[in-house]
């Protein structure tokens, strides 16, 4: 089955990743929706083939993660994003969807922008890199401290404490904004309006783990009509499992 090829804008020295087709090994290993989950099923996914170093997941800017997980969300379900939401208002449940490619193109980082050493700097002159994966999974485990602000004072470039983060914070999120957002949408029963966070991340992750159900019914199948070993049908790619399990089934 053919790569998926991602570029990364804001990644200074990678250009672009390859990625393999999710395995069941990979969907199985997804059982939270955080940082950690994220990076590990990148991980999981890359093709290191032609690689002229091992690339880590964690190293990659978190906004060209939240473009990475939109890939995958788009490899695997197609272009539109559709849940169930919950009004505030009337509580009655009602359907959302949108657009994942005008989403991304709406929100697509300022290519003009971006400097190939990875480093940017405030009006007021101080600098600052992009946060990435690793600097996400220190500030969650810096004790004593917001982990918003020890994220940015990791993102710092030559001073030691943020003085402005606001100022920090509002350039990062022009450079590179992250697929972590409220949308507005108006409840359909009682037409009221209303903020909806939505989370590339977190989406695409509890979309995966809700499916466990249904992958562990298509390893069973696969298991009892061919007798393969568990391990090897977990590395069958997803659309190849599913292909087995509709022959086995019209069988």
């Amino acid at each position: 089955m053919p790569r998926l090829y991602i570029p990364l804008f804001l990644t200074p020295g990678l250009p672009g990743i390859y990625l393999q087709a999710i395995r069941g090994a990979e969907e199985l290993q997804v059982d939270q929706a955080d940082t950690t989950a994220a990076v590990e099923l990148i991980q999981s996914m890359l093709d290191q083939q032609g690689a002229a170093e091992n690339i880590r997941a964690s190293a990659i800017v978190t906004a060209d993660r939240d473009r990475v997980m939109a890939a995958v969300y788009r490899q695997l379900y197609g272009p539109r994003i559709e849940s169930s939401v919950t009004c505030r208002h009337c509580h009655e449940k009602f359907d959302l969807d949108f657009s994942l490619d005008a989403l991304l193109e709406q929100y697509k980082p300022e290519e003009t922008a971006v400097r190939d050493d990875g480093i940017y700097e405030t009006a007021e002159g101080v600098c600052f890199r992009l946060p990435t994966g690793d600097d996400e999974l220190l500030a969650m485990s810096a004790k004593g401290m917001d982990p918003v602000q020890a994220l940015l004072n990791q993102c710092l470039v030559g001073v030691n404490v943020a003085n402005q983060p606001s100022a920090i914070e509002e350039k990062m999120a022009a450079l590179a904004p992250v697929l972590n957002l409220e949308m507005q949408a108006v409840c359909p029963e009682c037409h009221q309006q209303q903020a909806v966070r939505f989370d590339m991340q977190t989406f695409l992750l509890m979309r995966i783990k809700k499916e466990r159900p249904r992958l562990l019914y298509e390893v069973h199948r696969i298991a009892m009509a061919y007798h393969w070993p568990h391990a090897d049908i977990l590395q069958l790619p997803r659309m190849l499992r599913r292909q087995y399990v509709s022959l086995i089934e019209a069988g």
